[in-house]
């Protein structure tokens, strides 16, 4: 018996010692017939990113030598839809929903940054006034919603981190691609959003 637990101990001493060398090693058996492909990064998605830099618009608001807040803002054209879908369908195999609800209407995700905690709260409208512009009078939104579930949304824009938060603005006003005659035209989207630091304006 005594000599048979030292040959089980040498044995376990053996593999133990080999384990290293199978994560750099041929892998066989069932695990050969394995396929395993790494989804692209932001960067490596050439026609997502461009679509992405086209339909967005960030800006840090400091003073006195200290950072209130960042914003960034992708505003969700048709043609930005069409990327983020392609790019989801990749990710997920499915529809992203968060899509529908603004379908045909002028949305934006937003991500806020801010050291203060009191500040990153977008749907407070005490601390926050956001407002599209028009040429009949300023449009506020049909809601600001806080999204959850930064793993998902940090594969889509990169500005989602773990200290930031995400919004979704919706505008009951109608989506316009960024190439349409009437952006063309100069009759620009701007939306602005004002706290007591700055008033920002984003315009596509």
């Amino acid at each position: 018996m005594k000599k048979n637990s030292n040959s089980r101990r040498v044995m376990f001493t053996v593999c133990v010692a080999f384990i290293p060398l199978l994560g750099t090693g041929c892998v066989t058996g069932s695990a050969a017939k394995t396929k395993v492909e790494m989804l692209p990064t932001i960067e490596q998605d050439d026609d997502y990113e461009n679509a992405l830099r086209k339909a967005s618009r960030s800006t840090s608001v400091s003073r006195d030598f200290e950072t209130k807040y960042t914003i960034e803002a992708t505003y969700l054209s048709p043609d930005f839809r069409s990327a983020f879908a392609r790019r989801a369908e990749r990710f997920t195999k499915n529809k992203m929903h968060f899509l529908e609800e603004s379908s045909g209407k002028s949305a934006f995700f937003v991500t806020l940054f801010s050291p203060d905690s009191r500040v990153d709260d977008l749907a407070d409208q005490d601390h926050w006034t956001i407002q599209l512009t028009s040429a009949e009078k300023p449009l506020r939104p049909a809601f600001v919603r806080r999204l959850a579930d930064k793993d998902r949304w940090k594969n889509f824009f990169p500005g989602v981190n773990r200290w930031s938060a995400e919004y979704m603005v919706v505008f009951d006003t109608p989506s316009r691609s960024t190439d349409s005659p009437e952006m063309a035209a100069g009759n620009q989207l701007q939306v602005q959003f004002t706290n007591p630091d700055a008033d920002v304006t984003m315009t596509w």
